[in-house]
Order: C-alpha cells, then sequence, then structure tokens
C-alpha cells in the first residue's frame, strides 16, 4: 500500500491528546524529517515488551484504534509516531522492504523489532506493522492480537468498501507524488510501498492496483490472520463495537489498562474520521507542487534571459572591437 503520510512532530504532552492528524501536522513533518532534521530526544525511554499487537490493515478504523490505545494507557507503535517520528526508523523499514521485494530476502525483522521496543512502544496498529505480527507474536508469546476490520455489510461488501476507501489514499498519493518536490521527500515512502502490495496487480489505466485484486488481497489477510493467531489470543474487533469487547480482552495485559477500562466502558469509543484530512492533505500538497513547480519555471527563465542578454552584450563587444 502506497503510503499516506500522516504524521507529526509535536511535543509528548501533545501527542497523547491528539486524536488526529491536521494538514498542518502533515507539511510540518515533510519539513521536519528532510529539511531541519528530527529534534533531539529529550530522555531516552526504557525498552519495552510488546503487549497488544494490531494485525489489522489501514483503513479499518486503525486511527480510531491508535487513540484507543493511547487512552488505556499504552503507546502505540505506529506509521506516524513510530516510522516517521522516531529517528532511523524511515531507514530501517526501507532496508526491510527492499529486502523483501527485491533481494526476495528476510529482511531485518529483529533489527525492527528491537527498534521498537529500544523506543518504549508496547503496542502496535497499522501500517507497517501489521505485515510483521506473526513475527511479532513469536517474540513475544505473552503479547495479544487485535485484528480491526472495516465495520458494516458481509465480508465481500466489506472488502469492497475498504478497497475503495484504500483507492482515495492511494489516488492521493500517485497523483502527487509524482510531481516536484514531493518526488524527492516521499522517494522512501513509495519505495515502503512497493512492500505493502507486491502481490497485487495495478490498472494500467488508473496507474493504481485493481480494486478486486485489493478486496481479495484485505480478506485473504484477515482469513490468514485469524487462521494463524490462536483464538485465545486474537480479537477480530470492528469500532462500532465500542469499548466493553476491547476493554475485556485487554484489561489481562497490565493493571493500567485494567484500571482504565473501569472508566472507559460506557463511554463513547473515539472515531477518528480523516476522510477530510486526506482531502485537505492532498489540496496543500498540490498547491505546494504547483508553486514549487512554477518557481523553477520562473528561475528557468530567468536564466534563459540572462544567459541571452549576456550573449548579446558579448556579440556587441566584439562587433566594437571590429569597428
Amino acid at each position: 500500500m502506497a503510503v499516506c503520510v500522516q504524521a507529526s512532530m509535536e511535543s509528548s504532552s501533545s501527542k497523547e491528546n491528539r486524536e488526529h492528524l491536521s494538514w498542518r501536522d502533515l507539511v510540518e513533518v515533510i519539513f521536519t524529517k528532510f529539511v531541519t532534521g528530527p529534534p533531539e530526544k529529550e530522555e531516552v525511554p526504557l525498552p519495552q515488551p510488546m503487549k497488544v499487537i494490531g494485525a489489522g490493515l489501514g483503513r479499518t478504523g486503525t486511527s480510531s484504534f491508535v487513540v484507543a490505545l493511547q487512552r488505556l494507557g499504552l503507546k502505540s507503535y505506529h506509521f506516524q509516531d513510530g516510522v516517521v517520528d522516531t529517528p532511523g526508523h524511515v531507514d530501517i523499514f526501507l532496508r526491510h522492504a527492499i529486502a523483501i521485494v527485491h533481494q526476495n530476502g528476510r529482511g531485518n525483522v529483529g533489527e525492527i523489532i528491537q527498534g521498537i521496543s529500544m523506543a518504549g512502544f508496547n503496542a502496535t496498529a497499522d501500517y507497517p506493522t501489521c505485515l510483521l505480527y506473526r513475527e511479532l507474536m513469536e517474540e513475544y508469546p505473552n503479547a495479544l492480537v487485535v485484528l480491526t476490520v472495516r465495520g458494516g455489510g458481509n465480508e465481500q461488501e466489506e472488502a469492497l468498501s475498504w478497497a475503495e476507501s484504500m483507492e482515495t489514499v492511494l489516488h492521493a498519493s500517485h497523483v502527487t507524488g509524482k510531481r516536484m518536490p514531493w518526488r524527492w521527500l516521499l522517494r522512501k515512502f513509495h519505495q515502503l510501498g512497493e512492500w505493502y502490495l507486491p502481490k497485487v496487480p495495478w490498472d494500467p489505466n488508473t496507474k493504481l492496483p485493481e480494486k478486486n485484486a485489493m478486496a481479495m488481497a484485505y480478506l485473504e489477510h484477515n482469513q490468514q490472520v485469524q487462521n494463524t493467531v490462536p483464538p485465545e489470543r486474537l480479537l477480530t474487533f470492528r469500532a462500532r463495537d465500542g469499548w466493553k469487547p476491547l476493554c475485556d480482552f485487554l484489561s489481562p495485559v497490565d493493571p493500567i489498562v485494567w484500571e482504565n477500562c473501569q472508566t472507559l466502558v460506557g463511554t463513547p469509543y473515539p472515531w477518528v474520521n480523516d476522510k477530510d484530512e486526506i482531502a485537505r492533505a492532498e489540496l496543500v500538497f498540490w498547491t505546494v507542487a504547483v508553486a514549487f513547480e512554477g518557481i523553477l519555471w520562473l528561475l528557468g527563465f530567468a536564466l534563459i534571459w540572462f544567459l541571452s542578454r549576456q550573449l548579446r552584450r558579448g556579440t556587441t563587444r566584439d562587433r566594437s572591437k571590429e569597428d
């Protein structure tokens, strides 16, 4: 799956209160990551064992699930706070993706798992760690697995709904990612995307993964998770299910989770609708691309004008000398 770059570089206190990303966050992380570099960490977190493994693909309520994990007292590793905000983790995952896709290797899962632990995370959600749920399970035999799925309808309708949702994200990434300066700045994230859907054919007309193939990949992933994870370690969860099944399942992992669940059950489950934010982000990316390319054109014309003016001056001097 092409990566929708939804990340921000904020203070740790603001991260705990944040429930969704704004387009300002998205622009900020691009320039922080690639222009100014990441800020220095104020303190080194203690290594943490994994307690909750999110096996659900993106666009299955994972943004809401991330907020839920935070309210339960867990530190969730996902694309935003994990891959982008943690120094060096983009490159760690990029090396893994290249090994898997281009070198037919096993990648560097051990390095990834160690990096997540050393950064102080004790839960995972969303891409890219949802693709490593088996390896995480083996490393942490006491961790519980939550498979977030898209709610509503039967399985086929659910899968097609997911594929359509992914098309929205992929279209934004595909269109803006081909233009400057994003072609440079987002190159690594597009390389990661090759790992996400390696077996899904791409439509030659839309230049996007085929919808039916994506829907099938969604169903196959969910079925694989359900066949792989022991029933006592797995919860298949929809956001509409609310806090109770999630708390009943996760309370044993940590006393803090149990304590927080006492006040959360009966309250509305977090609902993060990032569709509007994606549309705003696409508009911002498009505007920046148009402005950047316009500046390049102006600089090009200015250079041509300057060189032609210098050439005319040189020709005039030569003629004056001849006279």
